[in-house]
């Protein structure tokens, strides 16, 4: 059954990012839905993202992590996320931090 809401993330060498950024995106999506699913998207880091990842996945079923081989490139990291989620609405944020994902309420509502 697709979730409500899907948040897909292009990763790339973004390991000083990623707690805060699942800290602050749990924290929004409480407000809009119980119905999301969070895909991390690791497009070839080097810095070890890959194991934050995975370790931020670890008991959240709702939190997901594709791998890719190597550095493809933003788009194409998006694309993996979009064809791996299963929702009614999809929403792509960075992991950088620079759009602040306590928008998200304002975009899908």
């Amino acid at each position: 059954m697709a979730k409500d809401l899907a948040i897909v993330i292009p990763v790339y060498n973004e390991v000083d990012n990623l707690n805060e950024m699942l800290r602050r995106l749990l924290q929004s999506i409480k407000g809009i839905t119980t119905s999301f699913e969070i895909i991390f998207v690791n497009d070839g880091s080097t810095d070890g993202s890959d194991q934050v990842i995975e370790e931020l996945c670890r008991n959240k079923p709702q939190v997901f992590f594709v791998n890719l081989t190597r550095n493809y490139g933003h788009q194409v990291a998006i694309s993996a996320g979009l064809n791996y989620c299963n929702a009614r609405a999809v929403i792509t944020i960075d992991a950088d931090l620079q759009d602040p994902p306590e928008l998200i309420k304002d975009l899908y509502t």
